[in-house]
């Protein structure tokens, strides 16, 4: 069942979704991963993980996103905003494990790349 994250009314349209500390800590991450890169492969990953965010803003907005992912997209953003690249990298592990991957596709392998661009670019050691 798919849960809304905020209350919106009968529309099925959030009208919060663009408030969301979540979505503002990914879009910094691309913004500080490409003025930080001088790949341009990187570059180029990074231009398709803005599009897999814009992905991911839609389906909030249409409150097309479970609780329990939006529950570890914030322990991402989380782990993201304190730049642990690794725990970042494990709740992400985690969610592609637990979720129903249909719901999930849309968004989630960008935020991989952004999370192993990140540590690349932050020399973490990563597994």
């Amino acid at each position: 069942a798919v849960v809304s994250t905020q209350s919106s009314g009968s529309s099925g349209i959030n009208a919060e979704y663009g408030h969301n500390p979540m979505l503002q800590v990914l879009e910094n991450s691309v913004l500080d991963c490409k003025n930080v890169t001088k790949n341009p492969t990187q570059k180029r990953k990074l231009e398709e993980v803005t599009g897999k965010i814009e992905a991911l803003k839609d389906r909030l907005r249409y409150e097309q996103v479970s609780q329990p992912v939006v529950e570890h997209l914030n322990y991402i953003a989380g782990a993201l905003n304190s730049k642990d690249y690794n725990q970042a990298l494990y709740y992400h592990t985690s969610l592609a494990q637990s979720c129903n991957f249909s719901e999930v596709s849309a968004f989630l392998p960008g935020i991989k790349v952004l999370l192993q661009i990140g540590a690349q670019l932050h020399n973490v050691q990563h597994y």
